[in-house]
């Protein structure tokens, strides 16, 4: 009842006052996308206003978004780059999407900004250690796949088939 009565008052008089109560109504039951739809109306009222931006990024986290996500943050730091939430925000959203190397940089900004930010502070080195290990997949991913060719390779020169079998343990049958 309160969102049709403000709806209302947005259409008859979009004031930021009023699309602003509009916006948290709209996030409070879960309507994103008629949230974000005002937060880009809020934008074309005052587009120098970092805050407007943030809030459509976490209103584009919230609807599984999180590309948008990431341009509506960084766009709210081109306004404010002094903004540690943003940062900190900004790096959870690159940690989502297992961009560690950016959240690494989102949260090193963060922490910069505001060395009280303790769980910013632990996200530090939980980036660093995810980097290793994406890093460690991958070259363990393109170490079994030069085995599986090389072993392919001769199994076929010496006239066998060759099956990697992926059990408990990589193991290479012929």
């Amino acid at each position: 009842e309160s969102i049709t009565m403000y709806e209302k008052m947005a259409s008859k008089n979009p004031t930021a006052e009023v699309l602003n109560v509009l916006v948290d109504a709209y996030m409070k039951e879960k309507l994103y996308d008629k949230a974000i739809m005002i937060y880009k109306k809020l934008i074309d009222m005052n587009p120098k206003k970092a805050a407007y931006y943030g809030s459509a990024a976490y209103a584009y986290g919230l609807k599984g978004d999180p590309d948008r996500q990431i341009e509506y943050y960084r766009l709210s730091l081109k306004l404010d780059p002094e903004d540690a939430e943003v940062y900190a925000n900004l790096g959870a959203a690159y940690e989502k999407k297992g961009l560690y190397a950016e959240a690494l940089k989102a949260y090193t900004a963060s922490y910069e900004l505001n060395p009280d930010a303790t769980q910013v502070a632990r996200k530090i080195p939980q980036m660093k250690i995810r980097i290793i290990q994406q890093k460690q997949k991958e070259l363990g991913d393109e170490y079994l796949t030069k085995i599986k060719q090389v072993a392919a390779d001769v199994a076929k020169k010496e006239g066998y088939a060759a099956v990697m079998d992926k059990g408990n343990e990589n193991t290479l049958k012929i």
